[in-house]
């Protein structure tokens, strides 16, 4: 995961704690339930609930990218802001390469040209075809 702004994990991390709080007060339900039918031990209920608090904190790194604030981002609405080679000349239609899938693009319609190589990043869709424009960077090895 790319690691974005502070205001972005903090908000990734909060979306994660309060479904991990809903389940640990059901869990707590459940096992004090257990606790009045069973007589189920307290220093039972207590390994329960720190087995599961341990569980939550080893997988957050694992599932951290699920809760994230643009995970709800699919199919090409996802693309958007994403950096693009571009893999044939765009005068102003062409080819670039992002995430690894090669897409049809096209530059802004005031023209401009981009040569294979470069770095652009996607701005929009038209269609099936990104629209791109020039990131400023240089492209180099380690690029999309």
């Amino acid at each position: 995961m790319k690691p974005g702004p502070p205001s972005h994990r903090r908000a990734t991390l909060l979306r994660y704690l309060a479904v991990q709080v809903v389940g640990t007060v059901g869990l707590l339900i459940v096992l004090y339930v257990l606790h009045l039918l069973f007589d189920l031990a307290w220093w039972v209920i207590a390994v329960v609930l720190l087995l599961s608090v341990t569980k939550d904190v080893l997988l957050y790194p694992k599932l951290r990218e699920a809760y994230s604030p643009h995970a709800g981002r699919t199919g090409r609405e996802a693309l958007i802001g994403e950096p693009a080679v571009a893999t044939t000349a765009l005068a102003p239609q062409g080819y670039v390469r992002v995430r690894g899938e090669i897409w049809r693009a096209r530059l802004p319609d005031d023209g401009g040209h981009a040569a294979e190589g470069a770095l652009l990043v996607v701005t929009g869709f038209d269609g099936m075809t990104l629209l791109v424009a020039p990131s400023g960077e240089p492209a180099g090895p380690g690029r999309p």
